[in-house]
């Protein structure tokens, strides 16, 4: 019997090979070659053929144009080979190959515009265009070209994501025909949205710096003049506190520089303090200096610039050193006071004694009520004898001297006793002028009385 076998690979398939093309300057690989051969029809399911490229030497390197032929082989499962030639054209040196054209890569901000010419070859053949795919951009992105210098003018939408990139391909075109393609990447910037941190004032004194209006969890970095730093927290109502370090000894006039930081690691614009500047300290209340060294203590106290001072109540002083005390009593800038009583007496017994009372002198304070303590008293007594009245009124008058003086004395009296004393003061010079008047009055009547008895 004749036994007839299977008929093998290499008999019954035959590879079919296509011709490789390379620009200039493009070298040719194994996989450029190996991928131009295949073998139609053969069966899937099955083993498949093994294709390799007998001499890698045979690689056109791109810079020769013209056509090489490389030996390939291919090998089948049943162990059979078959050996082909593929054709590789290296084409001639274009423009494309000669030139160099690129980009650089730039970052820009949300909404602003940048521009970014072709830097790579300044060597562009004459008659070169340059394109861009507009369906690259970005929704809301303004991009465009100068067709002749490649120049691109790029700008972001305003509400571009910081951080985010883009690439913007450009296809030149050049005389000869020949292209390449140039590409930029855009970045968007990463704005700073941390507001510059509100620091309070600083002395030279202080042991710590302070602010508020920050964002809670972010950290306040603080730089000295030495250059050394500290830091601390912002807590959840947005106030800061920042030790000063025990080796840095601030003096006025320094500055210090003052970031807040995110969790990221993005930092504010920078507060810069001088160290004593705003540093004066209103004692309380709504009280305040005027600048002069006065010092309002206390209330809504004002001083007039002249050193005077207003303790209490609605006391006001008027720049002379006089000192109201208490109640609605006031100065004239001389020390003077007044006291007026209206006591009289008539036929009947009735006591008429006006006691316009004026002392002058200068005493440290008057008492209450506008009591004034020099007595020019004057007693009137009504005497149906005119001629002998007169006599008494005089007589009367060298009386009320005595009487004058005994005031006088009383007054001095009040000038040495406190303030304090005031009532007192008061009853004690009412209560003389009364004695006074009442004696005056008393030796009038017994001369009246010894003129009568003599007629």
């Amino acid at each position: 019997p004749v036994t007839v076998g299977e008929e093998a690979d290499n008999d019954a398939y035959d590879p079919n090979v296509e011709e490789v093309n390379k620009d200039h300057g493009t070298p040719t690989t194994e996989e450029d070659v190996t991928g131009a051969v295949t073998v139609p029809d053969y069966p899937s399911e099955k083993e498949q053929p093994v294709i390799t490229v007998d001499n890698p030497d045979q690689l056109p390197d791109g810079n020769t144009p013209g056509t090489t032929e490389v030996d390939v082989t291919v090998t089948y499962p049943d162990g059979t080979k078959d050996h082909v030639k593929v054709p590789v054209t290296v084409g001639e040196e274009t423009q494309a190959n000669t030139n160099d054209p690129s980009y650089d890569n730039v970052t820009v901000d949300p909404g602003e515009t940048v521009k970014v010419p072709q830097t790579g070859d300044n060597t562009m053949p004459d008659g070169t265009q340059y394109e861009i795919d507009k369906s690259k951009v970005p929704s809301g992105w303004e991009v465009t070209v100068d067709h002749n210098t490649g120049e691109l003018t790029v700008k972001p939408s305003e509400d571009a994501v910081p951080g985010t990139s883009i690439v913007i391909p450009v296809t030149v075109t050049y005389p000869d025909g020949s292209t390449e393609e140039a590409s930029t990447t855009i970045t968007v910037g990463d704005v700073i949205d941390i507001p510059a941190p509100t620091v309070n004032p600083v002395d030279d004194n202080d042991t710590e710096v302070t602010g508020t209006d920050g964002t809670p969890g972010n950290t306040i970095v603080v730089t000295f003049p030495d250059g050394s730093t500290s830091e601390g927290n912002i807590d959840e109502d947005g106030n800061w506190t920042v030790d000063i370090p025990d080796g840095v000894d601030l003096d006025k006039g320094d500055v210090i520089t003052v970031v807040e930081k995110d969790k990221d690691g993005k930092v504010s614009t920078p507060t810069k303090v001088v160290v004593g500047e705003n540093c004066d300290n209103p004692s309380n209340g709504d009280n305040s200096g005027d600048g002069a060294g006065n010092d309002s203590s206390d209330g809504d106290n004002s001083e007039d610039g002249a050193g005077n001072d207003s303790s209490d109540g609605d006391n006001s002083e008027d720049g002379t050193g006089n000192d109201s005390s208490d109640g609605d009593n006031s100065e004239d800038g001389a020390d003077k006071g007044s006291s007026n009583e209206d006591n009289s007496k008539d036929e009947e017994g009735n006591n008429s004694l006006d006691s316009n009372n004026s002392v002058e002198g200068n005493k440290d304070s008057l008492t209450d009520n506008n009591a004034t303590t020099d007595s020019n008293n004057t007693a009137s007594v009504n005497n149906t004898d005119q001629t002998d009245s007169n006599n008494d009124v005089s007589e009367l008058n060298e009386d009320n001297n005595t009487s004058n003086n005994t005031h006088k004395q009383n007054n001095s009296e009040a000038k040495a006793l406190p303030e304090t004393g005031n009532n007192e003061q008061n009853n004690g010079t009412l209560l003389g002028s009364l004695f006074a008047a009442t004696g005056a009055l008393f030796l009038a009547g017994k001369r009246r009385k010894n003129r009568t008895d003599k007629k």
